[in-house]
């Protein structure tokens, strides 16, 4: 969507005090980045104009399958941004400090199951044995997810259980899980 005017306010901020990585990957977002950069956040991907849905989608996807195999964000980035040659707009990479940025608190391989998780959200089980292989996707997912999302990927397969019509279930159930990962990661490293 078209983020140009999103600022936070100061309980928004508050509300992070940890957050030491930001992607915004959404149009027009420096501005936000800037804000994010001054109350304390150590390093923001943002996008500087207008950006079209596909190739934002396609440098995030490509950026989550980087961050499961490396905990270096600047090399994350610049791979990810390998896959947007030919792109009129490119994301920026801002760090407040560069030996302090790259590496962030978080395990290599530590989102392994977020990368299982997106390949999930861009499969098109309304094919012929997809939905079998939905569900074996989901299992898989089940065994790198965080423990506490574990009965969720259940939960996701319980709704999907004998639709005909599941792209429209699954992703939006998926995406909660994904949200509620990082939410529960940010809830463990407060504590």
């Amino acid at each position: 969507g078209h983020t140009e005017g999103l600022l936070l306010d100061e309980d928004e901020l508050r509300q992070w005090p940890k957050l030491q990585f930001a992607c915004l990957n959404g149009c027009s977002t420096k501005r936000l980045a800037t804000q994010l950069l001054a109350s304390g956040v150590q390093a923001v991907i943002y996008w500087p104009a207008e950006v079209s849905d596909a190739t934002a989608s396609s440098f995030g996807t490509a950026l989550i399958q980087q961050m499961a195999h490396d905990a270096d964000i600047k090399v994350c980035f610049q791979q990810a941004c390998e896959n947007l040659q030919g792109s009129q707009v490119m994301p920026e990479l801002r760090q407040k400090r560069e030996e302090a940025a790259g590496k962030f608190a978080y395990r290599r391989g530590e989102y392994t199951w977020l990368k299982s998780a997106v390949d999930i959200m861009d499969f098109n089980s309304n094919t012929p044995g997809g939905s079998d292989e939905l569900k074996r996707r989901i299992e898989q997912l089940k065994l790198h997810a965080p423990k506490e999302l574990r009965p969720r990927c259940d939960e996701v397969i319980a709704e999907i259980k004998g639709k005909t019509n599941t792209l429209g279930v699954y992703r939006s159930l998926i995406d909660e899980l994904i949200v509620d990962g990082f939410l529960n990661k940010r809830a463990d490293r407060k504590s």
